[in-house]
């Protein structure tokens, strides 16, 4: 008896503790889903806001299926942007360089080929530029190829870490046409530092290893852009320079199946050359390189597997077998007979797929 006396207000009192507890911890839990529900629906509004605001001005392009959408858009090189297009709307088809967002304001370096040209994106209810707008500026990867539709305007002062300083482009919409991954075997800033003397002071290197498995984007630094269009102004010179002195660079295959470049000008021949199917010019020749220097001795000569099999109008009996004719096939196929065969191979093709591409 006193055994169940002294344990039954216990018990209830562990009931009641209990019950409070779990009172307390309900109440707990309801208010944090009401202040949850509250912060939500805030949220929600203020996003709903800023996208009715910047609703369809910016996001992911969507695939190209040759409907005709933007087909009349004009874009307009980033080396082409200047003082005198102040005030004007422009497209501009680049790759975002870098970006930083700050506040209500995103600075982004868009990069066309070795041209940069500085992006200014901020909120803006006038020109509909939504704070959703400017962080989806911000977190675009770089590297990705994006459209701009921006307004060219004057900067207050020169912009040192572009090559178009004068202006910058303040954006009205952003599309993104590709986008890179997020993580980049290499960053082209780190790939364009100088070997040596620094200015930033940065001990940053790329090893020539990545640079050789990432070649797409160790092409794309100042430096190789550079390099490509010195020597694409070269060859162009070069080419001018002949064709002004009525010269042509023509590469042609002699009897010993040497593979030659044959700098030469075009004279006209007193008689028709009946051994060559251009029998009305001839080539003299100014200068000559060797590109591809074949074996002093070879399985078989051409004009011997060019030979008709009867009547043969030298009356020479040189035949090449036929097993010759597979082991060197090479040689084989560079036969008149041959090539004329490929060539109407092509042409009967050819016709075929003009026909039933018009149907």
């Amino acid at each position: 008896m006193v055994a169940s006396d002294d344990t039954k207000p216990t018990v209830e009192g562990d009931a009641g503790g209990s019950k409070k507890a779990a009172k307390k911890a309900a109440k707990a839990a309801e208010k944090q889903q009401k202040k949850a529900e509250h912060k939500a629906s805030s949220v929600q509004n203020e996003v709903q806001d800023e996208k009715d605001i910047s609703e369809g001005r910016y996001g992911i392009m969507k695939l190209i299926q040759s409907t005709g959408e933007n087909r009349d858009r004009v874009y307009t090189d980033v080396k082409d942007l200047g003082v005198a297009l102040e005030g004007k709307t422009v497209w501009v088809r680049v790759r975002l360089q870098t970006s930083r967002a700050k506040g209500k304001q995103c600075f982004c370096v868009l990069r066309q080929a070795c041209h940069t040209v500085q992006l200014l994106m901020s909120v803006n209810e006038e020109r509909a530029i939504s704070k959703n707008m400017v962080k989806f500026t911000g977190n675009i990867t770089k590297e990705s190829i994006v459209d701009i539709q921006a307004t060219v305007a004057r900067t207050g002062a020169p912009v040192d870490s572009c090559s178009v300083r004068d202006v910058e482009l303040v954006g009205v919409q952003v599309w993104v046409v590709s986008q890179a991954r997020p993580q980049l075997p290499l960053q082209i800033e780190d790939a364009a530092r100088p070997e040596n003397n620094d200015p930033e002071g940065l001990k940053i290197r790329v090893n020539q290893d990545t640079r050789l498995d990432n070649r797409v984007l160790d092409l794309r630094t100042p430096a190789n852009q550079a390099i490509f269009r010195i020597e694409a102004g070269v060859c162009r010179l070069f080419r001018d320079i002949l064709t002004k002195r009525a010269t042509v660079l023509y590469e042609q295959i002699i009897t010993k199946e040497s593979i030659v470049d044959i700098q030469a000008t075009v004279a006209r021949t007193g008689a028709p050359v009946d051994s060559c199917s251009v029998r009305d010019v001839e080539l003299v020749g100014v200068q000559v390189w060797v590109v591809s220097q074949a074996r002093p001795q070879l399985p078989l000569q051409i004009e011997d597997a060019a030979r008709p099999e009867n009547n043969d109008p030298e009356g020479l009996k040189i035949r090449v077998n036929q097993d010759t004719r597979l082991d060197n096939r090479v040689l084989d196929l560079r036969t008149p007979a041959n090539q004329a065969i490929f060539r109407i191979e092509a042409g009967v093709c050819r016709l075929f797929r003009d026909i039933l591409t018009k149907r």
